[in-house]
């Protein structure tokens, strides 16, 4: 019986070494999950394969630019006839002109409008310098008043 009540005491110290430990191992675990899901670390420990993961990431994210193709004639022709396709004008000249009408309007607008600004800050300067210079006061046979004489 002294083996069966030996092998538990040595359970227990065990059961109970693991408890102590297990505080400590929680923290270093926290610690650790802590270190690993922050970027800084990533980046102070490999600079140079982080800003290639990053162009890579920002490479894939970014959309290409669409392609246009410009068939002649002749092409257009071609596909209307195997695939039964209607080939109207829709208007891109009068779009052309809409949008270069409008954008001839935006900046003049926006000239107007610095300009504007421009004024109405020169007439706030003017206000702004004159409430805070006080002129002094005299009077038409040349007197001072007497709060003036400090």
């Amino acid at each position: 019986m002294k083996n069966a009540s030996e092998s538990a005491e040595e359970l227990l110290r065990e059961m109970r070494s693991v408890r102590s430990d297990l505080g400590e191992d929680m923290e270093k675990f926290v610690e650790n999950a802590r270190v690993m899901t922050d970027w800084h670390y990533y980046i102070r420990r490999a600079p140079w394969l982080s800003l290639g993961a990053a162009a890579a990431l920002g490479y894939l994210l970014i959309p290409s630019k669409p392609r246009y193709v410009r068939p002649d004639l002749s092409q257009l022709a071609e596909l209307a006839k195997h695939h039964d396709l209607v080939v109207t004008d829709r208007g891109e000249k009068k779009q052309e002109q809409a949008s270069m009408t409008s954008s001839l309007v935006k900046m003049a607008t926006g000239t107007l409008l610095r300009a504007g600004l421009g004024v109405l800050g020169r007439h706030v300067n003017q206000i702004v310098q004159g409430s805070f210079s006080r002129p002094s006061a005299t009077y038409p046979n040349g007197e001072v008043p007497a709060h003036d004489h400090d």
